[in-house]
């Protein structure tokens, strides 16, 4: 697998200039680490130095390297979302909205005016 795509990636090139304007434009790590790791790699460096370097798994190179291939840089860097489920009911949802927007903490035996994330996890 590494060698076909090693000549995908020379096919498709590998543009710096371009990879630098997405580094600097996302600042969150885990895209910077798919960058770094997609550039590493069209750098020819080995496999087991960039996955040791960045701290990654091998599999999760090959699929950035499948990953940038298949969809360029903007694949690399879309933004992972994680959906969680909620440990709520639908009534007690209902109950917990009601409660904040037509009440004050104080008004529910907490300090102060405003509800933060902080109280609201209480």
């Amino acid at each position: 697998m590494p060698k076909s795509k090693k000549l995908e990636l020379e096919k498709k090139g590998f543009d710096e200039i371009i990879w630098n304007t997405f580094f600097r434009r996302h600042q969150q790590g885990y895209i910077r680490k798919r960058l770094r790791a997609v550039k590493l790699f069209a750098e020819n460096i080995e496999v087991s130095v960039i996955c040791e370097q960045l701290d990654i798994n091998k599999n999760s190179l090959y699929l950035f390297v499948r990953t940038y291939l298949a969809e360029g840089f903007t694949g690399l860097c879309r933004h992972t979302t994680r959906n969680h489920k909620t440990r709520l009911t639908k009534e007690q949802e209902l109950s917990f909205k009601q409660t904040i927007l037509t009440k004050a903490p104080f008004e529910c035996a907490f300090e102060g005016n405003l509800w933060t994330g902080e109280l609201m996890r209480q």
